[in-house]
């Protein structure tokens, strides 16, 4: 029986996975909101980033909180 080979096509695409976000103790630079890291990151042509903050979720939380904000603020016009 002859093995079918697959269509699909490889992709390749540009990730950080170690982000540290002001959440962090860490963390080194003032003032960054969230907001501008994922300026950042798209400036950079990231398509993916991970927040690697150590022993919290805070960072998550927190720029969810700043998106939720931006969306209300959107709808709003």
């Amino acid at each position: 029986m002859a093995r079918r080979r697959s269509k699909q096509k490889l992709q390749w695409h540009t990730i950080d996975l170690h982000l540290h976000t002001p959440a962090s103790s860490d963390y080194q630079q003032a003032d960054v909101t969230y907001l501008h890291i994922l300026q950042r990151a798209e400036a950079l042509g990231l398509e993916m980033i991970a927040f690697t903050d150590q022993n919290t979720v805070a960072g998550y939380r927190d720029l969810m909180s700043e998106i939720e904000q931006l969306e209300f603020l959107e709808r709003l016009n």
